[in-house]
Parts: structure tokens; sequence; C-alpha cells
């Protein structure tokens, strides 16, 4: 069993403020290039006007600052246009899971699933019939890590999303706390395990994958 992640509202701020960054990218570009042609045709080092540029044609110094930001607003707008696609395309997988979820499938656990709990803990599962949370009845492909070894937060998700440190697995998902709450009702002991030792996934925003060989779908 491995865990997957829900769009929580991490990735609605990250799209706000790669959209922002983006634009004031943008802003600063079309203000630098509509002033630049303007500065002093002679060196300035009373305003450190001093590095020459060709402007159209035409030399003109420009400031340290200037020619920084002449080198670096595009890279930078690159980087915000990036971080806004995986934003929105996480905001958008969130949205269309929720409307999935409103006739949630159900699966039952026929074996012990595999994965960083226990194997007790594991055998728990066996018998117990859990919701979908996705909205249709097949397996699905997902980038999942570790119960355990997994990350712990929205930051450190978006970071080895970024460095490509998931594993693709195939599986149903379903919610950590529903689930959880299921185990409760016929293995406390099992429940208590996760809640004390994976905090970190008592989330909405978190997801177990369970592998096809351990589920049957109810019909």
């Amino acid at each position: 069993m491995r865990v997957t992640f829900r769009v929580s509202p991490f990735w609605i701020l990250l799209l706000a403020l790669s959209f922002a960054g983006a634009f004031a990218c943008v802003v600063a570009w079309f203000i630098l290039l509509s002033t630049i042609c303007s500065n002093p045709r002679t060196p300035l080092p009373q305003t450190q006007h001093v590095i020459e540029y060709n402007c159209h044609g035409m030399k003109v110094f420009i400031s340290p600052s200037q020619d920084a930001m002449l080198h670096w607003l595009i890279p930078i707008e690159l980087v915000f246009i990036f971080l806004g696609f995986v934003a929105a395309a996480m905001v958008v997988l969130a949205i269309a899971k929720a409307w999935q979820r409103a006739k949630p499938y159900r699966i039952r656990i026929i074996a012990a699933p595999p994965g960083e709990a226990p194997a007790w803990v594991r055998e728990k599962w066996v018998g117990l019939e859990l919701p979908l949370a996705q909205g249709f009845r097949s397996s699905s492909n997902r980038l999942t890590a570790g119960v355990l070894s997994g990350p712990r937060s929205s930051f450190t998700v978006l970071i080895n999303l970024m460095r490509g440190q998931y594993q693709q697995r195939r599986g149903f998902e379903v919610s950590v706390l529903e689930a959880i709450a299921l185990l409760e009702s016929t293995s406390p002991d099992a429940a208590a395990w996760w809640r004390a030792n994976a905090p970190h996934m008592m989330s909405p925003a978190r997801f177990f994958l369970f592998p096809e060989d351990v589920c049957a779908v109810v019909e």
C-alpha cells in the first residue's frame, strides 16, 4: 500500500503567486525596455550608469541593477510560468476528483497490501470495504511515495515532484481519513498505530493506493 496526494490550498496559493510573479516580471521587462534607451550616452559614475549597452543601435550606459534585470527577468519569469503550470494542473485534478466522488465506488481488501507498515497492521485491512476516492471502477496509475518514508509537508511534496522522486504505481485510491475511520471500527489497535506513527497522513490531502491484486471491486 502506498500513499497519494490530493491537492491542498497550498497549490491554490502557489498558482496565485506564480501568476502574480510572472505578471510582475512582464511589467518590469516592458518598463525596463521603454526607459533604458533614455539612459545617459556617456558613463556617469555618480549614478552608477557605467555599463555599455546597445539600445537599437544607440550606445547608452546602464546601471548594474538594470544589467541584472536584463539577464535575470526572463529566467525568473520562466520559473514562475513552470510553477504556475504545475499548480494549475493540480488544482484542475482536484476539481475533477471532487466531481467524480459524487457517486463513489467501493473495493474490498482481499489480501494484506504491501507497504512500510508492520505486517500485523497491513493484515487488518483484509475484509474491509473502502470507498474509492476516484470516480471510476478501474484502477489507475498514480505518483506515489512510501507511507513512512514519503514527504510530510506540502513544500516537500512539491520539491520531490520537481526532482522526480515519486514512483508511478497502479491501484485504487482511497482517502486516508475514511480508510482509518473504517479500520477503527474493526481494529482500533491498527488505527491507533497509523495515528501514532504516520500523523502527517491524517489529512484530507492524503490518499492510500491499494494495488490491484489485493482488491476486489464491490458490485
